[in-house]
């Protein structure tokens, strides 16, 4: 299978189930992209800004309290590849999923910096300009895997039903892989005043 259209639980649950019938599970490159020769290719929409007067907290606040919430576990950083939570942590939308506002991207969000792997066709001066203020450095989508082949040996927290095992494989063996929940789901399940402030509820209709 492409290690990357799975998740590291799903890929963990199979592995048991098959290894019971004697079924070995190899974890591969794409091969459907060997013979799919016209293909294609990945979305590059440009990525957009949320408007702080929508979102109530700015990128700079949101990176803080997930740096606060990985201090009090012990943990260094957080790698992000579930597009719902980079988009709320960056302020960031797009266009790349159906009926979804998100940006095809990984982040890395450490004690002293943020990276956020993406498509450089998606970024314009403005979000460039806009990231670079909050502090978030911008790498090609490509990279993210070849970052972390190198990434220090300091401690990583990684969601594994919503982290692609094409990523697990990518990890520098010496780092210390931390399975939990991102503190994010958490964060974004409390809205602010101002996101409170934008939730209109309507009359119920009288028949």
């Amino acid at each position: 299978i492409d290690g990357k259209m799975f998740s590291v639980e799903q890929v963990e649950q199979m592995r048991r189930k098959l290894e019971a019938e004697n079924i070995h599970l190899e974890i591969c490159g794409d091969l459907s992209g060997e013979i799919w020769k016209e293909r294609p290719g990945m979305p590059n929409t440009p990525a957009f800004i949320y408007e702080l007067k929508y979102a109530g907290k700015s990128c700079g606040e949101k990176v803080a309290a997930i740096r606060a919430e990985l201090k009090k576990k012990g943990i260094y950083a957080l790698f992000l590849s579930s597009l719902d939570e980079i988009a709320w942590t960056l302020n960031l939308r797009g266009s790349d999923v159906h009926c979804n506002p998100v940006a095809v991207s990984y982040l890395l969000v450490e004690p002293e910096k943020a990276t956020l792997f993406i498509q450089p066709q998606k970024v314009t001066p403005e979000v460039e300009n806009y990231l670079a203020d909050e502090g978030v450095h911008i790498f090609p989508y490509q990279q993210a895997q070849s970052s972390l082949r190198v990434y220090p040996h300091d401690s990583l927290l990684i969601d594994p039903a919503r982290t692609n095992y094409a990523i697990l494989e990518a990890i520098n063996p010496m780092t210390q892989i931390v399975y939990g929940t991102s503190p994010i789901l958490l964060m974004k399940a409390v809205k602010n005043e101002y996101e409170l402030s934008l939730i209109h509820i309507s009359e119920p209709t009288r028949l």
